[in-house]
């Protein structure tokens, strides 16, 4: 349980992120947040000084959130000087409780899985809208293509962040990577329109370019990328890295030869949630992608704003597929890496030794009388 818990805070603080800047299910739902709240102002009642209020009142509760986050993460050192002896895993058995264990893994995948995949072949059998079916490559192709990019250049960004945080303490290093979540902790609307003002004002040219939505699909989701490689960090421990400067290698091959081999898994985790997050973004890329520019999830919104779900359904599924192959790839290097149940070997016999002959006695000769 302590093992894990920079992990569960991590995880418990992007969660509380996104849910406090979320946008699109909180409008769908017709829940009042703060983000539905700026975004009516905005676009409704076009009063952006209050619109400005409830963005920085927003702030102050995500403020909050990460000064909590990181009270609890102050002090936690969880590596080890060795790796030790690896258990093999033990299958425990649920007894009575297996119905109720597989009752909620069926809810589950209802809820997460069967109804939204239904939901879609349902309206993909009513579709008949050629148009939708003609742009369906090319919104595929401009949504893998930002996402990989931007996941690279996420993680990339994350890395030094996190190194700084958890291999360095005092009040400047728990800053810097404070930092990483302030792009996130913005709400996506808000952060954009901010962009659109800056670039406006200062770098005219960058305005609805590819290179300032990469920017701001990086800075945005920095702080997923952040949280697991923080995690491989605050579990490798530096001592490795101090071995191999002792014993020759320079900070260049240290990083490259010990470092980032043991973070390697938080990196491709960290690449991951970046992107699947960019896969399905959407205030971010109506606001600042170039003319032309299609995604999944933008043709999504589109079709469903004029309430055509049978044309949105071709890019609902091909956006669901996208995420559940990458989804399966992560689970099976995962599997791969875990340690495998092995049965205790079973003692063989000794091998009995081969008998020897035995002597036999010699048979005594009669040569005649004495």
């Amino acid at each position: 349980m302590p093992y894990l818990r920079p992990a569960w805070l991590s995880g418990a603080l992007l969660i509380a992120l996104h849910v406090l800047g979320d946008f699109s299910v909180v409008s769908l739902m017709r829940f009042p947040t703060f983000s539905a709240a700026i975004y009516q102002q905005y676009t409704a009642a076009y009063d952006r000084v209050y619109s400005a209020w409830l963005a920085l009142a927003l702030l102050l509760v995500t403020a909050a959130a990460l000064l909590l986050e990181a009270r609890l993460m102050r002090g936690v050192r969880l590596s080890r000087v060795s790796p030790g002896g690896t258990r093999p895993p033990r299958t425990v058995p649920l007894g009575r409780a297996t119905p109720l264990a597989w009752a909620f893994l069926a809810v589950l995948a209802g809820a997460a899985l069967i109804v939204p995949l239904g939901t879609i072949g349902y309206w993909l059998r009513l579709e008949t809208n050629p148009f939708a079916w003609s742009g369906l490559w090319e919104a595929l192709r401009s949504a893998l293509g930002a996402a990989a990019i931007a996941a690279v250049t996420t993680t990339a960004l994350a890395f030094p962040l996190a190194y700084i945080g958890s291999r360095h303490s005092g009040p400047l290093a728990r800053l810097t990577e404070r930092a990483a979540y302030l792009g996130y902790a913005t709400p996506p609307l808000a952060f954009a329109l901010a962009l659109v003002f800056f670039t406006l004002r200062v770098v005219p040219s960058l305005y609805q370019t590819f290179t300032l939505l990469i920017a701001a699909y990086t800075l945005h989701f920095l702080a997923e990328a952040v949280g697991p490689v923080r995690t491989s960090l605050q579990t490798a421990t530096p001592r490795l890295e101090e071995a191999g400067r002792l014993l020759g290698l320079s900070a260049a091959q240290t990083l490259r030869r010990v470092t980032i081999p043991l973070v390697r898994p938080g990196l491709l985790v960290s690449a991951a949630f970046v992107f699947l997050s960019v896969l399905k973004e959407l205030p971010l890329t109506l606001l600042l992608s170039p003319i032309g520019f299609e995604t999944l999830s933008r043709n999504v919104w589109a079709y469903t704003e004029e309430a055509q779900y049978a044309s949105a359904a071709p890019y609902a599924l091909a956006l669901a597929l996208s995420g559940a192959l990458l989804t399966l790839l992560i689970l099976r290097r995962e599997d791969r890496r875990a340690p495998r149940a092995s049965r205790p070997p079973v003692p063989t016999p000794p091998a009995t030794p081969p008998a020897l002959p035995l002597a036999t006695p010699p048979v005594p000769t009669q040569e005649g009388p004495a």
